[in-house]
């Protein structure tokens, strides 16, 4: 029960952080003047608010996290957030289901980019730059947090990630993880479309 109160102190963190990425969708929200600024605050604070209960209620369960902790913090994590991120579609779309909604913030955090969603073209913009931005988070953004941010403050994030291709080098510190992760990353970046254009 230890370990997993510790992992939901770092889940809560987790949530505080990933609060904080409301605000590009409120900053548009105020240039365009959509109409989605209350919904987009409401959604930070809900974020940011049940992420400090669950860090306060469990922050005497403070510890550093195992391999295993991290597959369960990998896990919640990204069910937690893409449930988070569905407040804002659910306000906005009043005939959206929580259902479609998860399915499009979750589509959005894995960078599936799929959508079930029409006329996109008539959702406000902070709508749009949020489902977009969802993407980028997912992409780079929680990773870079994992494991750039929580060992930081003491929390294990180097667990969550660790390349998979030369895991003995990374784990004598032979190869250093940020330039390993550029290297797959570049490599998945650039090689994949290959096949698509050679095959015509």
């Amino acid at each position: 029960m230890q370990r997993l109160l510790s992992v939901a102190h770092v889940l809560g963190l987790m949530l505080m952080v990933f609060g904080l990425t409301y605000l590009l969708p409120v900053l548009t929200a105020l240039i365009y003047n959509d109409g989605t600024l209350f919904d987009f605050l409401l959604a930070m604070s809900a974020t940011i608010g049940s992420g400090y209960i669950v860090w306060l209620a469990t922050r005497r369960y403070k510890s550093d996290l195992k391999a295993r902790d991290g597959y369960l913090l990998v896990s919640l994590g990204w069910i937690v957030m893409a449930a988070t991120a569905t407040i804002p579609l659910l306000l906005v779309m009043s005939r959206v289901s929580f259902t479609d909604a998860f399915f499009e913030t979750m589509s959005g955090l894995t960078t599936t980019g799929a959508t079930v969603l029409v006329n996109l073209d008539e959702l406000p913009p902070a709508i749009n730059l949020w489902r977009h931005a969802l993407q980028w988070y997912g992409g780079m953004g929680i990773i870079v947090m994992a494991v750039a941010i929580l060992p930081l403050l003491g929390v294990g994030g180097m667990q969550l990630y660790m390349p998979w291709w030369n895991l003995e080098r990374q784990q004598r510190h032979e190869l250093p993880f940020s330039r390993g992760y550029h290297i797959e990353f570049g490599g998945g970046r650039q090689g994949m479309p290959m096949p698509g254009i050679l095959g015509g």
